[in-house]
């Protein structure tokens, strides 16, 4: 689902 894909981005940003 879109929703999975923009929380990838988040836990990539908390990542950073």
């Amino acid at each position: 689902d879109i929703q999975r894909q923009d929380l990838s981005a988040i836990a990539r940003t908390l990542q950073e």
